[in-house]
């Protein structure tokens, strides 16, 4: 039987905080694809 430690108690919530952070990226990756796929399609550029 596994017994009951602190290291334990807290994988579900590590779990869930990994579960979170990896939505978060998912949705910064498919947002910078998005925007780059839209710049590419317009041309527009910025000349400095």
């Amino acid at each position: 039987m596994t017994e009951t430690t602190p290291e334990n108690e807290t994988k579900p919530q590590q779990d869930s905080n990994d579960s979170k952070v990896d939505t978060v990226a998912i949705a910064v990756i498919f947002t910078a694809a998005v925007l780059m796929a839209a710049h590419l399609i317009s041309g527009f550029t910025i000349d400095l």
